[in-house]
């Protein structure tokens, strides 16, 4: 905290709704116009949604996990702690700069962000960056459903129109393999989380 005229010694912000998001833009404008120092603030929602915020973490137990994490890091005397040290005094068998299933966490990506000492490790564990990819992908996602409903839609009217057997086999043969294609991508798309 800023007391007595010293530096803060860093502001994390974590909203979980689009209300949050005022808070956001108010840190980002004051690192912009240098009220606060850019690599010591940290904004974080919690869920991975489109946001301002810079970072995401999944659910409220990692905010739970993200605070204990803080508070240990804050409240031992001696800051030379090594990684392993560490991970043993917030009980947390992860490794602390792997990336992890939910994304890679911005500290192992860039070294300007975060500084490598270890009042910062606590924080680094458990916060993943916001990309912008992964928004992108859910609209495509909404995109291909609606693309497969109107091939559906196309294969029904076409199927009411089919007279010969031989169309009527073509028609099973695409249907089947539309079908095959939906399974594959499903699968291709569990295996990727």
């Amino acid at each position: 905290m800023r007391v007595d005229g010293n530096p803060i010694d860093f502001v994390l912000c974590i909203g979980d709704d689009v209300t949050d998001e005022l808070m956001f833009d108010q840190l980002k404008k004051m690192v912009a116009h240098e009220e606060l120092p850019r690599n010591k603030v940290f904004t974080c929602t919690v869920g991975q949604k489109p946001s301002k915020a810079e970072f995401f973490i999944d659910d409220y137990t990692d905010v739970l996990a993200l605070l204990k994490s803080l508070k240990v890091v804050a409240t031992k005397s001696n800051r030379n702690y090594s990684l392993s040290d560490m991970q043993s005094f917030v009980q947390d068998t992860r490794p602390f700069f792997l990336s992890s299933s939910h994304g890679v966490s911005k500290s192992a990506t860039s070294a300007s962000v975060m500084p490598k000492f270890s009042s910062r490790h606590g924080l680094q564990t458990h916060l993943t960056p916001v990309i912008e990819d992964q928004i992108v992908s859910k609209w495509l996602s909404c995109l291909r459903q609606l693309g497969v409903v109107a091939i559906l839609f196309g294969l029904l009217r076409w199927r009411s129109g089919v007279k010969t057997p031989r169309e009527n086999k073509l028609l099973r043969y695409f249907v089947a393999s539309l079908g095959i294609a939906c399974s594959i991508q499903r699968v291709r798309s569990k295996l990727r989380k």
